[in-house]
């Protein structure tokens, strides 16, 4: 344990093999097995323990085989292990301690798992194939074989006689199998790269559980994961039974880290067709069960009653014609957390000087943005005082531009924001700012309910660009040309 605990500090990943085991096929990284949210890696043996009348199944978690990834938790995981000293002279040692933590009944005889516990959730159980174990549970095609509890003897000879067999041959990595929970059995990489080209261009560049990653990355694409861990913190490590609305979910990245959390129900509404069919393949892949709307916003918020227990409103703000009233109609959806972020234009107000002053209501109103830039936490009161027609034309008056033509090249845009509009605007939808983990970003929880009202059969119009373009609600396409030719 502490051999580990000094490699955490200098490694991000720390992979332990205990010295019986040998590698007999190299062709795919342990790496690659990486989960969100999952700091523990190791193999959960099922096998039917014969020395009982009648036989009894028998499970173990082994640490023959096991990588942590760097940080808090696996600090604290390891020096738990280590200080049950009562299992010292235990014949399993550090695994008898590491199975008790999680939940595992290691005595009486055979081994079984009892209960989840807090430590489990953070836990991914690897194919056995990680860990093949000949006289227990035997993987055929093995990529690690371990011959724990043998005479050494015996160890030796059955080690080299692995070693041989396997030693000559390096699989190509292009027919490594898909590690998905819910993917078609039997697809190699092969096929799932292609399946990945043939759905076109991907805005967003992140890794399947196959090792193909989606698209190039090249811009405008990015990786998600960037976006994702400047709120992750705001989300509790388990989200089990809450439910998620994503809306503009792209190919589907965000509703996925939310499922993996332990989300219950999630929906995603997306109105572009390609992300609907990517997000769909993505779904698949690491089997979760995500509800998909393939429908305008605008259209879809209008004709809903359906309350979320988080919401997700990620980089579709400027790209809606009426964006406040769709942050009013998501603003009364959540029930207790949204993350809400947009482009913005301008810089951020730098914090004012000890010495200076506030004489008017906009410079109070600076003041209150310029401390959520530095805290990242809101100030307790946010004062809004009377504005008079010289204050609006300041530049650093909270405002958003109208864009009637494109904007860099695309369409799509209607709406760009300033700085300092992000928080009012968040606010007058009944929210309480609780954070601003970037410039572009806010998180927020309800603090005014609304409610909504009922007008007969509303009559939604459909717009469009006075120069061209795609014509909304209605099915989107023409927008992933557009964005690819930027």
């Amino acid at each position: 344990m502490p051999i580990l605990l000094d490699a955490l500090d200098s490694f991000s990943l720390v992979a332990w093999i205990d010295a019986d085991a040998v590698i007999v096929d190299d062709s795919r990284d342990l790496a690659s097995e990486l989960r969100w949210r999952r700091d523990l890696y190791l193999v959960e043996h099922v096998f039917v323990s014969t020395g009982y009348v009648p036989p009894k199944e028998s499970r173990t978690a082994n640490t023959g085989l096991m990588m942590l990834r760097s940080g808090d938790w696996a600090r604290r995981f390891l020096q738990a292990v280590w200080e049950q000293e009562d299992l010292i002279d235990h014949h399993w040692w550090e695994n008898a301690a590491a199975m008790r933590l999680l939940g595992y009944r290691i005595d009486p005889p055979p081994a079984n798992h009892e209960q989840r516990t807090a430590w489990l959730r953070r836990v991914h159980f690897l194919d056995v194939a990680w860990n093949s174990m000949p006289d227990y549970q035997a993987s055929p095609t093995p990529r690690i074989v371990h011959f724990g509890g043998l005479p050494l003897d015996e160890r030796l000879e059955r080690m080299t006689d692995a070693l041989r067999a396997g030693s000559s041959v390096s699989r190509p990595p292009s027919r490594v199998r898909a590690v998905s929970q819910g993917g078609a059995a039997g697809q190699t990489t092969e096929d799932i790269q292609q399946r990945v080209d043939e759905l076109g261009w991907w805005y967003h560049h992140f890794e399947l559980p196959s090792g193909v990653w989606t698209g190039t990355g090249e811009p405008p694409a990015y990786d998600p994961i960037e976006r994702w861990n400047l709120f992750e913190p705001n989300l509790p490590d388990d989200l089990e039974g809450k439910s998620v609305l994503d809306v503009g979910g792209n190919s589907g990245y965000f509703s996925l880290r939310m499922k993996q959390r332990g989300a219950g129900r999630c929906l995603m509404v997306e109105p572009v067709v390609e992300f609907v069919d990517q997000a769909t393949f993505v779904f698949e892949q690491f089997g979760v069960d995500v509800d998909v709307v393939c429908e305008d916003v605008h259209a879809w918020c209008l004709t809903t009653d359906e309350r979320f227990d988080y919401v997700l409103f990620l980089g579709l703000f400027y790209h809606l014609k009426y964006p406040v009233l769709v942050l009013d109609r998501l603003a009364e959806m959540t029930k207790e957390l949204m993350v809400f972020n947009s482009h913005i234009q301008g810089v951020p107000p730098q914090a004012p000087g000890a010495d200076e002053s506030a004489p008017s209501g906009l410079g109070k109103l600076r003041r209150s943005v310029a401390k959520t830039l530095g805290s990242g936490q809101t100030a307790e009161a946010v004062e809004v005082a009377d504005a008079d027609r010289d204050e609006l034309w300041s530049a650093s008056y909270p405002r958003m531009s109208f864009l009637e033509g494109a904007y860099r090249g695309d369409l799509s845009n209607w709406w760009v924001p300033n700085y300092e509009a992000l928080e009012p605007l968040v606010r007058s939808a009944g929210l309480k700012v609780l954070s601003r983990p970037h410039p572009e970003m806010v998180v927020a929880e309800p603090q005014r309910y609304f409610g909504t009202a009922r007008y007969g059969e509303l009559v939604f119009p459909r717009y469009g660009k006075a120069e061209g373009g795609p014509v909304f609600p209605g099915e989107q396409r023409l927008f992933v040309e557009q964005v690819k030719k930027t």
